[in-house]
């Protein structure tokens, strides 16, 4: 995937959350969400995004995408590439720690809400690599809405989740899609 395409896709994913990727506890980011009975609350942080379920393994969680080859790897495997490319880890790592560092406390950071604190995060972000991000659109159509919802995920109840943040089964995030966006 191409830098653009990675952001934007982690964008929409984190902007349609209502609040991180967090162990059963509360108190820790992991890339599958728990809930009190430690099950799969449909949330991903944003490298846990990237990871497709045959490639995610328990033993992931904890472990950076810089600081763990088999993070990387389960990354690339989902991609259908070999290794993932300098670009792409970098950015996948700076994306994890705008989840992770937004994270840290609570839902209000700083006296903001959870979508503030990510969207600032994610601008930071995106002007380190020169990135197209503009999380309000033009008023009229806005390139970083979920394509399935237009940006309303059921994020929180993996009973009703929409497409876009189970994964893009239906592969609505294309290059030719988020370019023409």
């Amino acid at each position: 995937m191409k830098p653009q395409e990675i952001f934007n896709k982690a964008a929409v994913h984190l902007m349609g959350m209502d609040g991180p990727s967090l162990d059963q506890d509360n108190d820790a980011c992991v890339y599958r969400g728990k809930d009190d009975d430690c099950d799969f609350n449909g949330q991903m942080c944003a490298v846990g995004l990237f990871i497709d379920n045959e490639h995610y393994e328990e033993e992931l969680e904890g472990q950076g995408i810089t600081g763990s080859q088999s993070v990387a790897d389960a990354v690339a495997k989902s991609w259908g590439q070999d290794s993932l490319t300098d670009d792409q880890l970098i950015l996948l790592a700076d994306l994890q720690m705008a989840h992770d560092d937004t994270s840290r406390g609570s839902l209000s950071i700083n006296g903001h809400t959870w979508s503030n604190s990510i969207v600032a995060a994610l601008d930071g972000v995106a002007t380190k690599f020169h990135l197209r991000f503009d999380p309000k659109g033009d008023g009229t159509s806005n390139p970083l809405a979920c394509h399935y919802c237009g940006g309303n995920c059921h994020n929180n109840d993996p009973d009703y989740m929409c497409d876009g943040f189970a994964g893009d089964i239906d592969g609505l995030y294309t290059a030719t899609t988020l370019t023409s966006a």
